[in-house]
């Protein structure tokens, strides 16, 4: 596990880095490469704000004062980059962590496939 020091929706912020694998396995080559694609395109990345902030809205929307959010950072903070298992395309899915002010026990992910946005979800759903 490493941390990076990463620039996300405008702030700058040291994630950590990590890896699926097992005790005393090497991390895969297909891993580095999904993280480095990721890395090497943040503005996927960025391009998920929106995204985000309308999850907030329809998850609890309710608990946001005026059903606008002006600083994403106040519901939701990024705190890591997992990088999952290759499939069977050799494809490792990677996700960004957040806290989510909302459900402090449950944290999201912002799911990427071939640096391509796929979803928001409950980090458990990863597992």
């Amino acid at each position: 596990m490493n941390e990076k020091d990463l620039t996300i929706w405008g702030r700058k912020l040291n994630v950590r880095v990590i890896f699926d694998h097992y005790s005393g396995e090497n991390i895969l080559q297909e891993q580095k490469d999904s993280l480095r694609l990721l890395l090497e395109n943040m503005e996927v990345v960025d391009n998920t704000l929106d995204d985000v902030k309308m999850y907030c809205l329809k998850m609890d929307g309710s608990e946001i004062d005026n059903k606008e959010i002006p600083n994403i950072f106040k519901y939701v903070m990024p705190q890591s980059i997992y990088v999952g298992r290759p499939d069977n395309k050799n494809i490792c899915g990677v996700a960004v962590i957040c806290s989510y002010r909302f459900d402090p026990e449950e944290n999201i992910a912002i799911s990427f496939r071939n640096n391509k946005f796929v979803k928001i979800q409950s980090e458990t759903a990863l597992i």
